[in-house]
């Protein structure tokens, strides 16, 4: 005899085949999303290696070089060591870089591929802002790095930088304990605080522990100490655009910036002294 089933038994009964198919689609779609995984990672991981070996063979036909005034193209390519028509698979952009940091002009280089058959090189100079006295082929840059001037058209052009003492001096990173180094560091503060000012400033020198300055326009000597502040500097840049200040002014006359916070005008022909607070 068969069994009536009430209206809700009937519904429940539905209700769990509609479960029982859904949980067998689910497990269905992800056997398939299992196995299509697993067949693209092998063609994946195949088609890797195939581009690599390709790498390997792709021939480099140019060389692209940016670089500045003072490093030129053939040198560039001289010291990375390489050239077009060369196997593009050969050339490790991390090596290539560190041969080309070994140049004292060359503050960094950016290496790298450009499929398919070309390669980049680019170059980021460094600044000289000073030339040694003693060792006029000799210049100072930005980040403290002593680099060769030989030759360079620009010379005259740079702040002179002259000190007591024998010192013999050579391409690269400028030694702490090399009085050289605190010169430097106060021809920057000049440059950073008074940058106008300091396109004016023909000698920077340090002599028997005294530290001064030599202008051009207007032609005068400027006193001061190692720690002389910012301020100083940017004072006497506003003292030096102004017109009444020149007419007061001779080649004799001298700026003193060893008092914290006063900039001082000797003038010794006409027996006067002029300060102003910085």
């Amino acid at each position: 005899m068969a069994t009536t089933l009430t209206p809700l038994q009937s519904k429940l009964r539905k209700q769990r085949r509609r479960s029982a198919v859904k949980v067998l689609l689910w497990c269905g779609f992800a056997l398939c999303f299992m196995i299509l995984l697993a067949v693209s990672g092998r063609f994946l991981k195949r088609g890797l290696l195939q581009l690599v070996e390709q790498t390997s063979e792709w021939q480099c036909s140019e060389i692209r070089v940016q670089t500045g005034p003072e490093v030129s193209r053939e040198e560039v390519l001289a010291l990375a060591a390489c050239e077009p028509g060369s196997t593009l698979g050969l050339y490790s952009t991390e090596v290539l870089r560190t041969r080309l940091l070994q140049h004292p002009w060359i503050k960094d280089a950016a290496v790298r591929r450009l499929p398919p058959d070309a390669l980049q090189i680019v170059i980021s100079e460094r600044m000289c802002i000073g030339i040694l006295r003693d060792f006029p082929d000799l210049g100072v840059t930005e980040d403290m790095q002593i680099v060769p001037c030989e030759g360079k058209p620009w010379i005259n052009s740079k702040t002179w930088i002259s000190l007591d003492g024998v010192y013999v001096h050579a391409p690269g990173m400028i030694p702490q304990f090399d009085p050289l180094y605190s010169v430097v560091r106060s021809l920057k503060q000049i440059r950073l605080s008074a940058p106008e000012l300091s396109q004016n400033v023909a000698e920077i020198y340090r002599m028997n522990d005294k530290w001064g300055a030599v202008l051009v326009d207007p032609l005068l000597t400027i006193s001061y100490l190692q720690s002389t502040e910012a301020a100083s500097w940017s004072a006497l840049n506003n003292l030096i655009e102004d017109t009444r200040f020149r007419e007061r002014i001779d080649s004799n006359s001298v700026i003193d910036l060893t008092v914290s916070g006063f900039v001082t005008l000797q003038v010794p022909n006409a027996r006067a002294e002029d300060s102003r607070h910085s």
